[in-house]
């Protein structure tokens, strides 16, 4: 999990039966985006190909059901597209997990996410003990336009 979905109050409220158990991991050759156009309005965390970067998150396991209501809350497959990946926990464990990716119909490169979105990856993120110089980059990414 990444963007907003770091918020684990967020997050349980998205899917029931979570433990609440999470492990840090991160996915590398990608980086960090918010360029996913919001059918309201605004931009959502979207995860984009970059040969040097990783991006943190937390990985979670769950039965069928809340993987569906997730989905759900997603918008997959219309809005983004659940990929199989390589993710590394702390330790260098590699685990396979499913991934939430944009579809390019729905990428938008100009515009910021709201204040409120950035902050529920921020608090999230800190809470999860997400690196702090990645949480002051993507800090600094949601205030300023590509």
């Amino acid at each position: 999990m990444y963007g907003s979905n770091l918020d684990c109050t967020r997050l349980r409220s998205r899917i029931k039966n979570w433990n609440g158990k999470y492990q840090r991991a991160f996915l590398p050759g990608y980086e960090l985006c918010f360029n996913k156009r919001l059918h309201r309005g605004g931009v959502a965390a979207n995860v984009m190909p970059h040969s040097t970067r990783k991006v943190w998150g937390i990985i979670i396991e769950l039965e069928a059901d809340d993987l569906f209501s997730l989905d759900i809350y997603e918008g997959h497959p219309l809005h983004y597209k659940r990929q199989k990946c390589a993710v590394y926990t702390e330790d260098n464990r590699m685990i396979n997990a499913q991934v939430y990716i944009a579809c390019p119909e729905h990428i938008i490169e100009t515009q910021l996410p709201s204040y409120q979105y950035l902050e529920y990856i921020i608090k999230g993120g800190t809470n999860c003990g997400l690196p702090l110089d990645y949480l002051q980059a993507i800090q600094t990414k949601g205030q300023k336009l590509p």
